[in-house]
């Protein structure tokens, strides 16, 4: 039996990040990994943080997701800025989507569960997926053109961590390999039926 997880925020947790201002990024020096957890304010000057995070899908298959929270309390003593956000005027937001398939022959050792994880866009899932699952794996700030200005997304090669991008083609080459929407797009994006 195939089944489709999704794991996205609620349309106001999403919503939260596109009233976030222009101004300086931060981190908790307290943190560990330092960039686990990244601070940005709103325009009413509260906080949204964005933190690597994980989601089960079934056991034994996990997906690294961005998770979104508004924090009451911020003690602005322990904070270090790390990058400037310019102003912008609208979000991307990216989906990664991961799937288990049974291993073809030869694909893994005979010693090992015939199955494989894998990921990619939503339009490369094959028909032999048995469990699948979607998550908000990063977002996008756009100029008021279109043009990108700076990312935040889940850090692959870093455990734990999150990774800020401010080169365009750095940040093209991501969105290439995620699934993008608007924030319209996405508070109504479900999974299909399966």
């Amino acid at each position: 039996m195939k089944i489709w997880k999704s794991f996205i925020p609620s349309a106001q947790v999403l919503e939260s990040l596109s009233k976030v201002s222009a101004g300086m990024l931060y981190i908790d020096q307290k943190n560990q990994p330092v960039l686990g957890t990244l601070l940005m304010r709103q325009e009413a000057n509260e906080w949204v943080s964005l933190s690597w995070d994980y989601v089960d899908v079934e056991f034994k298959f996990e997906i690294y997701c961005l998770s979104i929270d508004s924090p009451k309390v911020v003690v602005a003593e322990d904070l270090v800025s790390i990058e400037e956000l310019p102003r912008h005027s609208s979000i991307r937001l990216l989906t990664k989507t991961e799937w288990v398939r049974p291993a073809h022959g030869g694909e893994v050792p005979e010693s090992f569960e015939q199955v494989l994880e894998e990921s990619g866009l939503m339009s490369s899932i094959p028909d032999s997926a048995t469990a699948i699952g979607t998550v908000l794996y990063g977002v996008i700030f756009d100029d008021s053109n279109g043009q990108p200005l700076l990312a935040v997304t889940v850090d692959d090669a870093t455990s734990y961590s999150l990774r800020l991008i401010t080169e365009p083609t750095d940040m093209a080459l991501l969105a290439s390999t995620c699934d993008v929407y608007s924030l319209p797009e996405l508070v109504v994006w479900r999974p299909p039926e399966i």
